[in-house]
């Protein structure tokens, strides 16, 4: 009689070895079903993250590509110094020397300078009219006092009340501060002379209109209205250098310059000069250009262009000039007569002052002019029509 033993445990050895088959084939199925998923997960990311940066990177090109872009906006109001001080009421004192209109064009060329207007579109998409808000910013002895009074008495955006201090639309500064780096005040409110409004005040519903000053009128500024310290005095202001020793100045050393340190209410700032400070403080905040919208206008166009500088920001904003007809120009100094203000030009004072070429460089030595010659940012010199002056 045969034994079915054997041919049980062969029967049962063949099924074991399906099941163990059956069991390595599903977990390869399985681990390959996986693998599959994460690469297709991982590829349509990786296209969606190229796509982006592909946006990012066309949308900083185009962005850079614009704020390095000479915007020289047409202006329909003739250059003629006389008509200006006519229009804005001022009477000529008969001993009063007025610039010539090369004086000015030698310096900033004949038509108004605005930048990065493009972002008054994407603001206005962004911010509903009722919460609108334009804030003022520059360095120190830029005018922004001047321009946020010219914007404060000219401007009208319909359906907005003037009465709401919390969203009044025009302030005479940014809520981080006016004269503070952006990059590490932004967010943080500073604007001390606001009040405590400002605390709870939404950033993204301000559009911060930066105005830039000529950096060799603007050194000479700070001689008369000092907001910082810095080594000076009476007989050698600005002072962008220091004075050579003797033999220092006989074996040709180059101009020392005269650094300094800020305190800014959320850092200290070493610069290396002056003209380091302008370069820095204006190129930091162009540099935000690419992160939310900004507005830069030159200070010299306050005083030649002003109803159309003026005219354009209302429109930005989504409004107009209250009247067109009417423009107020502002006479008295925009800045008051507290101490620090004690010595700020009026409206005829400024035009003499900002259009008189030997100004540029009072108080200089030939030192500080080629250091600052070196040493100043030639790309934001042509990006808002700055001429170089010469050492006659």
């Amino acid at each position: 009689m045969n034994n079915p033993q054997p041919q049980r445990k062969a029967t049962s050895a063949t099924k074991g070895m399906c099941v163990h088959w059956i069991v390595l084939l599903s977990v390869v199925v399985a681990a390959s079903m996986l693998v599959f998923n994460c690469y297709f997960i991982w590829h349509t990311s990786e296209n969606e993250l190229r796509s982006l940066s592909s946006n990012y990177f066309n949308h900083h090109l185009s962005t850079k590509q614009e704020s390095s872009h000479h915007e020289e906006v047409d202006s329909d109001q003739e250059l003629n110094i006389t008509s200006i001080l006519q229009r804005a009421g001022v009477d000529i004192p008969p001993n009063k020397s007025i610039p010539s209109f090369q004086d000015f064009t030698s310096q900033y060329g004949s038509k108004p300078i605005m930048h990065n207007l493009n972002s008054c579109s994407t603001f206005r998409s962004s911010v509903p009219v009722s919460q609108r808000m334009m804030g003022v910013a520059g360095l120190f002895n830029s005018g922004t006092n001047y321009l946020g009074s010219l914007l404060d008495e000219n401007c009208k955006i319909p359906g907005r009340s003037f009465d709401d201090d919390e969203l009044y639309p025009f302030r005479e500064q940014v809520p981080w501060g006016k004269h503070n780096p952006p990059r590490s005040h932004r967010l943080i409110n500073r604007a001390g002379r606001e009040g405590a409004i400002t605390w709870s005040m939404n950033h993204s519903q301000v559009l911060p209109v930066v105005v830039i000053k000529d950096p060799f009128h603007w050194t000479v500024s700070n001689c008369r209205h000092e907001y910082f310290l810095w080594d000076h005095d009476d007989d050698h202001c600005p002072r962008v250098t220091l004075e050579l020793n003797d033999e220092e100045a006989e074996v040709g050393e180059p101009p020392k310059p005269n650094s300094f340190n800020i305190a800014f209410p959320k850092e200290k700032k070493h610069y290396i000069s002056l003209i380091h400070l302008w370069n820095s403080w204006n190129l930091e905040y162009e540099q935000q250009s690419t992160l939310y919208p900004i507005v830069y206008i030159r200070f010299e166009d306050l005083l030649l262009h002003t109803e159309h500088v003026i005219g354009s920001l209302c429109k930005c904003m989504g409004g107009d000039l209250h009247d067109s007809t009417n423009f107020y120009y502002l006479e008295e100094s925009a800045k008051g007569y507290s101490d620090v203000h004690s010595g700020a030009n009026g409206f005829l004072e400024s035009l003499i002052r900002y259009g008189n070429p030997v100004k540029r460089l009072e108080g200089w030595t030939y030192n500080d002019w080629k250091y600052a010659m070196d040493h100043v940012d030639e790309r934001l010199m042509k990006k808002f029509g700055y001429r170089f002056p010469s050492w006659d």
